[in-house]
């Protein structure tokens, strides 16, 4: 096996890939617990995502990943915090590309004017 090249790990190798799917042992039932937290009002009204959404969504990971014996554990985190929950985050968009006249593809979104 070769030293995988920048981005990529051991296991995306299709040798790796291969042998784990031909050994059942390294198949076994895998939990894996992750957590939502859901940012609301300092009151517990107004949350970013409401309970359906999010259960919605935990039904859909499991189904996608029950054929491979992947079972996802939720854990949902109320976070009451109103001046958190009125401020607007935008993953993959830094800050100072927002209104430096550059339309950056990252911050085409309508909440930054289109970034430019």
């Amino acid at each position: 096996i070769r030293v995988p090249a920048c981005g990529q790990t051991v296991c995306d190798d299709p040798t790796v890939v291969r042998s784990y799917a031909a050994s059942p042992q390294q198949r076994q039932h895998k939990k894996i617990k992750y957590r939502v937290v859901n940012v609301c009002e300092d009151d517990g009204t107004n949350p970013s995502v409401g309970d359906e959404q999010i259960h919605a969504q935990d039904v859909a990971l499991n189904a996608a990943f029950r054929p491979y014996n992947i079972s996802w554990e939720l854990e949902v985190v109320r976070l009451p915090n109103t001046a958190l929950r009125r401020k607007t985050i935008m993953f993959g968009c830094s800050s100072n590309k927002i209104g430096n006249k550059q339309c950056d593809i990252e911050c085409r979104h309508p909440i930054t004017g289109n970034d430019g």
